[in-house]
């Protein structure tokens, strides 16, 4: 809301593909916001993305975020920024599940 009434072009949003968890940190299970639901929301004011990855299948697609379907919804919402990666897994090294974030990215993003 904050966002819709100030209606300034210089004021966006950095929409973190993971980040929707509600608080409550002594709660099971754990609260979150439908991530699906939540970028839908940010969508038409999203500026840049944090392109979260935490494991990746044989194919190399991330196994907890489904890239294709939210990257659809930011487009689709006239999304033009830029992307930066975060991998947070453990099975890969650090510069190891950058590289294979990059590559699920440009795989999900391939027209």
């Amino acid at each position: 809301m904050l966002i819709e009434n100030v209606n300034h072009p210089n004021l966006g949003l950095f929409t973190d593909l993971d980040n929707f968890f509600l608080g409550g940190w002594n709660i099971t299970p754990e609260r979150r916001y439908d991530r699906t639901q939540g970028i839908i929301d940010l969508a038409p004011y999203t500026r840049g993305v944090s392109v979260k990855a935490h494991d990746f299948n044989d194919e190399g697609n991330e196994v907890t975020i489904n890239y294709k379907l939210l990257f659809d919804i930011l487009i689709e919402a006239g999304f033009d920024g830029k992307y930066s990666l975060e991998y947070e897994g453990n099975r890969l090294s650090e510069l190891e599940g950058t590289i294979a974030t990059k590559l699920a990215t440009e795989k999900a993003l391939a027209f």
